[in-house]
C-alpha cells in the first residue's frame, strides 16, 4: 500500500508532519535516464470555500516522502505548487535530491584522479551524502568549465565508458538523501512482462537517426591514427561518420572509437500493472511471443511512469524499454 507524507515548515507553528495520502487524487512517480532526478507529481483535494473541510499545507521546499508497505521509495522537496479555485485542487511537483546536482554548477580541473574521487568532491561541494559508488579501476584527466555537478559526474563516467568499450553503463541515483552509482541493465528479480500476466498496450519503434557506423581517429596534432567501423551497417544504411580526437589519458583510442559506433535504436513502450521495482536503470525480462525479438529477452528501462488512482486503488505503469543498455553520455568539451 502506498503512503505519502509531508513535512511542512509553518511560519508560526514550526515543522508539521502529515500523512497526506487520503487527500490525494492521483500520484505520479517517474524517472528518465535523460532527466536523472526522479519526480513526484501529485494532485490533491483542497477546499477553497468550505472551511469545515481540513486542508494540508504544501509549499515550495516542503519535504515529501513516499512509502510502500513501510519501505521508502522516494524522498524529495517540492519545487512547484499550483492551487485552483474552480477545481479545488492543489497540485505539486517534487524532485529527489538529484535535482540539486543538476541545478548547481562548478568549474574543476581534475588530473590523474578516479571518477569515484570526482564524485566525492562534487558531493562534498553540493552538501550531499556519498554512498555506494563502486570502483571503476581508471584514473582520468577532466577539465570542466561552468558545468552542472551532474554533468561533471557524467563526463567522468563517460570517459570511463569509452575507455572500457562500453562494458559498464553508469547511472547515479538517490537512496533517500544518499548518492549511489549503479550499473544499468540488471534484471529485476522474479518479474516478467507477459501478455498472459500483466501486459496492456505496446508500442514498438526503431530508428537510425543516431547511427554512427564509421569513426576516424586522430591525435591532438591532427595526425590520422586509424578507423573504427561497422561495414555491414555502412552497406545497409550508407556512411554516417564521426571523428575522435584521442586524449592524453586514453591508452586505447581504437577501443574508444569502437564505443562511439552506434547502431539501430529499438525501443518499446509498454503499459502494464504496476511494480515499484521497475524503475529507470534496471532491466526487465520481456516475453511477448507475438514479437520475435521480444520472446524471453532482458531489456533496459530508459524511462518509467507509475500512476496511482488513490480512490480506486488502480496502479499502472508505463515503461520505455531499450534493446541495448546504454548510459547517458556527456562528452568532454573539446
Amino acid at each position: 500500500m502506498i503512503k505519502l507524507y509531508s513535512l511542512y515548515q509553518s511560519p508560526s507553528k514550526g515543522p508539521i508532519q502529515t500523512d497526506i495520502t487520503n487527500f490525494c487524487k492521483t500520484i505520479v512517480w517517474s524517472g528518465d535516464k535523460e532527466q536523472v532526478a526522479r519526480k513526484l507529481d501529485v494532485t490533491m483535494s483542497y477546499s477553497i470555500w468550505d472551511k469545515n473541510q481540513p486542508n494540508v499545507q504544501i509549499a515550495p521546499g516542503t519535504l515529501i516522502w513516499m512509502q510502500e508497505d513501510g519501505k521508502e521509495l522516494f524522498r524529495g522537496h517540492v519545487f512547484d505548487r499550483e492551487i485552483g479555485s474552480q477545481s479545488q485542487e492543489l497540485k505539486f511537483v517534487a524532485f529527489d535530491c538529484m535535482i540539486y546536482l543538476t541545478k548547481s554548477k562548478g568549474s574543476y580541473n581534475f588530473t590523474n584522479i578516479t571518477p569515484e574521487d570526482i564524485v566525492r568532491t562534487i558531493c562534498g561541494d553540493a552538501g550531499i551524502f556519498c554512498g555506494d559508488i563502486g570502483t571503476s579501476g581508471y584514473k582520468i584527466n577532466l577539465l570542466a568549465k561552468q558545468k552542472s555537478f551532474y554533468e561533471i559526474i557524467m563526463m567522468a563516467y563517460t570517459k570511463v565508458w569509452h575507455f572500457n568499450g562500453g562494458k559498464y553503463n553508469f547511472m547515479p541515483y538517490m537512496n533517500k538523501d544518499v548518492l549511489g552509482i549503479m550499473n544499468m541493465g540488471v534484471a529485476v528479480d522474479n518479474f516478467v512482462i507477459s501478455p498472459s500476466i500483466n501486459l496492456g498496450n505496446t508500442n514498438y519503434s526503431d530508428t537510425i537517426s543516431n547511427m554512427v557506423n564509421k569513426v576516424n581517429i586522430y591525435n591532438d596534432k591532427g595526425e590520422y591514427l586509424g578507423t573504427a567501423w561497422q561495414r555491414e551497417w555502412i552497406k545497409a544504411y550508407g556512411v554516417l561518420q564521426d571523428v575522435y580526437e584521442a586524449s592524453e589519458d586514453d591508452k586505447s583510442p581504437l577501443t574508444t572509437a569502437n564505443s562511439m559506433l552506434h547502431g539501430v535504436d529499438e525501443t518499446i513502450i509498454v503499459n502494464l500493472l504496476g511494480n515499484t521495482k521497475c524503475i529507470t536503470g534496471w532491466g526487465v525480462t520481456v516475453n511477448i511471443p507475438y514479437i520475435y525479438s521480444l520472446a524471453n529477452t532482458v531489456m533496459c528501462i530508459d524511462a518509467d511512469t507509475h500512476t496511482w488512482e488513490v480512490a480506486t486503488g488502480l496502479y499502472t505503469m508505463d515503461l520505455t524499454l531499450n534493446f541495448k543498455t546504454k548510459m547517458k553520455l556527456v562528452e568532454v568539451d573539446k
